[in-house]
């Protein structure tokens, strides 16, 4: 007994009414994402960690949309001289180096987590506002606000 496989490619019409295209980042769900808040953690940190040179923004390609990667390398551009230069390990004492010290999560959607993160370091703390949504099978940044 052969089983019968049917494929089905959706004609542009029906790709207009369901608005998803197999290119696009899918959505994940939740339970396959994990904890978001060390999601959030993490990629705070990361995001600090390039702001002071610690970090390549390459290096967060994975964790990012490439509109908030876009919006990063912009920001770091608009920084100008005053941009981070890469620290040697002994110039910097490790307790001067900006470091998240707490965040606050909230779930407005199913796959949808928004949070705030207070970074902390000489010579004030700042804050940063993320966005991050469940897409490709991890958390992904999709909008960011530093103040």
């Amino acid at each position: 007994m052969a089983l019968a496989i049917v494929l089905h490619t959706p004609t542009p019409d029906e790709e207009i009414r369901t608005g998803i295209d197999v290119f696009d980042p899918q959505p994940t769900p939740p339970e396959v994402l994990g904890d978001p808040g060390a999601a959030v953690r993490r990629l705070a940190q990361a995001i600090v960690d390039v702001f002071n040179g610690q970090r390549p923004l390459h290096q967060l390609g994975a964790w990012v949309t490439p509109e908030v990667s876009d919006q990063l390398r912009l920001t770091m551009a608009g920084l100008g001289d005053r941009q981070p230069r890469r620290a040697s390990a002994g110039r910097v004492a490790p307790g001067r180096l900006p470091r998240v010290v707490s965040t606050r999560i909230t779930s407005p959607a199913v796959g949808v987590v928004e949070a705030s993160a207070v970074i902390s370091g000489a010579p004030r703390s700042r804050a940063l506002a993320l966005r991050l949504e469940g897409l490709d099978g991890r958390w992904r940044c999709t909008a960011l606000r530093a103040v």
